[in-house]
């Protein structure tokens, strides 16, 4: 991105200085307050220059090259810096890094500082960053050459450090307030925000360290030996918040160790209670023997996990490895399954839509749900208390997610809330009423459990009409408890039938069931939800009917160009079974260039329906089929602007004739509708009209799918 005037940033800065005034005095040292305190006293050049200096990504400065046209005096500003101690010379003890920043000519020049070596400018850089390092390493920093040209920024981490308790990490800075300037990022611009999530300084220093350890590994390949040869030496964790991060650093460092030396990997994993630290250990450790050690943590865990996952893996690795049961409790649910869904292949990329039609079909009440019901549920029921409440709401406005959440102790903060608002759940007027203000007071606020929808509090209110109160009860109260365990991993459809619900988890060929499915699929199941796997199978249905659509335009791009004609030629079992097409007033003028190429002008469409007119009878055309088309992306998303532009929705299972003839007709010269209809003598006497162009592209339909072997 672009940078943004200075000034720009500086405000940036100020909402980061008020907000640690405000929150976080306690969590700073003495260095870091006096900075704060003086920095509210500067002048505007002054502030500009530091807020410069901290967007840099390194802390050295090539004073040469650090100039920006709305500062004044740089030099005299640079001084003044130095005087208070946030600017300085760059320290021995940073040399190599420096070194690691230079251009390939800077380093060139470096080496010079010893008279008698000789150095080539045809090298690599990398060698001669290695020949730096090996020649200079014991050459006084002071001595190199191109020293005195360059400063270092003293207080880089501190200020670094600062961004990550307003942002709670380290991927985001200035650029994040950017992209909330220019309209590019929705925050929730709340005007008060809760406290940090960090009581204790040690607390909050741990944690910023062991990010910075953590971000090391992925982009500091050269710190790795260095991170690895230390692991054991870590700072003390002083709190649940601080030991958690250091856990999942540790995680991360021996998955980084364990491609070049197992054995250290597997020792350090054995120091952190990350799950997925714990989980390796035990699968290396047994492959290495250690089966009565192994065996040992098992029974630890099983009898007491720290997270449901963790005991699910635990109960299952122990039942395949010790109990000689060959299966795991996932793959026995699967095995169990005894629904079963025949679907034709093309909605293989999209089989609940196609399930959840077929039941629809069949006179059930038949709902796509996966996450979103239950979250949308979680959210609305407690929004207010999750998203307005301090102990609980988001700490900043560029966090979306509830901070009690994200550190999953929301039961924890509000029990008595959370509570009596569950007891609303039993009565069905009461969550209703209590819903339905939610939604009303808060509709279209950001926030990260789900999305506002005009059909969202329907969907969950014909849900609670069937479900068993007290099931629903006691779920969201789990959900409260263990939301990091419990905020994925759901059933995909929802289906009422006759008064009853069950949820489905849809599996096809190859599919598994993923250990937080399972984890999520039992814990429904335990309060009393009925829960199946259903399992698809894939085949060619020759009832399914086909749409084949193609289009007429006065332009290539949905967004500014319009419908003129719509033809579509519908095919069940190889056979074209009805047509249909219409001319489309577009309201604008048709280009004569397009006139020229499809025949179609102003004069011919301007008693035509516009679509508006034609909307509904186009979506009945469509109803129940697959959406086909010559370069299909092309006349669904000219479709599907034209349904928003109406405020509706626009979705369908697809094919492309141009994929299909590719794939079953390989190596032909051209894949253009008007080739191909040569090619395989098709009837196209008016190409570029829509309903012929559409006849033309259902042939092509019906000769891939007797090249399948799906029709003879």
């Amino acid at each position: 991105m672009k940078q943004l005037p200075t000034y720009y940033y500086l405000e940036h800065f100020n909402e980061v200085i008020h907000f640690l005034n405000a929150k976080c005095r306690h969590l700073l040292d003495e260095k870091q307050l006096h900075f704060i305190d003086d920095f509210v006293s500067w002048d505007r050049h002054l502030k500009a220059v530091l807020v410069r200096l901290n967007n840099r990504k390194t802390p050295f400065i090539d004073t040469a090259k650090f100039q920006y046209p709305e500062i004044t005096n740089m030099h005299q500003q640079l001084s003044a810096l130095t005087k208070f101690g946030f600017v300085q010379s760059v320290p021995e003890s940073a040399k190599l890094e420096w070194l690691d920043t230079l251009t390939k000519e800077q380093l060139i020049s470096c080496l010079k500082t010893k008279a008698d070596l000789s150095v080539k400018a045809s090298w690599k850089k990398e060698v001669i960053y290695r020949l730096a390092i090996s020649e200079l390493s014991e050459v006084p920093i002071e001595q190199i050459r191109l020293f005195d040209g360059f400063k270092f920024f003293a207080i880089k981490e501190d200020l670094t450090y600062f961004f990550y308790l307003f942002f709670g990490n380290l991927t985001r800075g200035h650029e994040a307030f950017s992209l909330r300037d220019l309209g590019l990022m929705r925050t929730r611009k709340q005007n008060e925000f809760a406290d940090t999530p960090f009581n204790l300084k040690a607390e909050a220093q741990n944690a910023f360290y062991f990010q910075q350890m953590r971000n090391a590994i992925k982009f500091d390949k050269r710190a790795l030996n260095n991170l690895l040869s230390g692991f054991d030496s870590l700072p003390s964790s002083v709190s649940e918040k601080d030991a958690q991060v250091k856990d999942e650093y540790l995680f991360e460092l021996g998955k980084a160790a364990f491609k070049e030396n197992k054995d250290l990997a597997i020792d350090i994993w054995k120091t952190s209670n990350a799950p997925q630290a714990i989980e390796k250990w035990c699968r290396e450790r047994f492959k290495q023997g250690e089966k009565e050690e192994v065996e040992q943590r098992l029974l630890a865990i099983i009898d007491n996990p720290d997270t449901l996952e963790l005991g699910q893996f635990a109960e299952d690795f122990y039942r395949l490895k010790y109990k000689k049961i060959k299966r795991s409790t996932a793959t026995q649910l699967l095995s169990d399954a005894n629904v079963v869904i025949e679907l034709d292949e093309v909605f293989k990329s999209c089989p609940e839509k196609a399930v959840t039609r077929l039941w629809k079909e069949q006179g059930k009440a038949a709902f796509y749900t996966e996450n979103r019901l239950w979250l949308s549920l979680f959210g609305l029921t407690f929004f207010e208390l999750l998203f307005y409440d301090d102990k609980n709401k988001p700490t900043t406005e560029f966090s979306s997610m509830p901070n009690a959440l994200l550190e999953d102790n929301f039961y924890q903060n509000s029990a008595d809330e959370i509570n009596a608002i569950l007891a609303y759940v039993l009565s069905p007027n009461k969550i209703k009423q209590h819903l339905m203000m939610m939604a009303t007071r808060y509709h279209g606020e950001k926030n990260a459990l789900f999305r506002w929808s005009e059909v969202l509090l329907a969907r969950l209110l014909k849900f609670l009409q069937h479900a068993d109160p007290n099931a629903v009860k006691q779920h969201l109260l789990n959900m409260a408890k263990n939301f990091k365990a419990l905020k994925d991993g759901y059933p995909d459809l929802m289906v009422e039938n006759k008064g009853q619900l069950t949820f489905f988890e849809l599996k096809a060929p190859g599919d598994s069931i993923r250990r937080n499915q399972l984890v999520t699929i039992k814990a429904l199941q335990s309060v009393g939800f009925n829960v199946e796997i259903a399992t698809v199978t894939w085949s060619f249905n020759p009832n399914q009917k086909y749409a084949v659509v193609d289009i007429e335009t006065t332009g290539g791009k949905s967004g500014n160009h319009r419908i003129t004609e719509i033809g579509i030629a519908t095919v069940q079992n190889g056979q074209i079974i009805d047509k249909w097409s219409t001319l489309i007033n577009p309201m604008r003028s048709i280009p004569a260039h397009i006139t020229q190429l499809t025949g179609i002008d102003n004069e011919m469409t301007h008693n035509a329906p516009v679509f508006a007119d034609i909307a509904a009878k186009l979506k009945e055309q469509l109803q129940g089929k697959i959406f086909v088309a010559h370069n299909v992306d092309f006349d669904f998303g000219f479709i599907r602007t034209e349904y928003e532009r109406l405020g509706a929705y626009f979705s369908m299972p697809k094919l492309c004739t141009v994929r299909l003839m590719r794939k079953h007709f390989p190596k032909l010269s051209s894949y253009g509708l008007g080739p191909l209809s040569q090619t395989f003598d098709l009837p196209l006497e008016n190409h570029h009209r829509a309903l012929d162009d559409a006849i033309a592209a259902a042939h092509l339909l019906i000769l891939a799918q007797q090249k399948q072997g799906y029709i003879s």
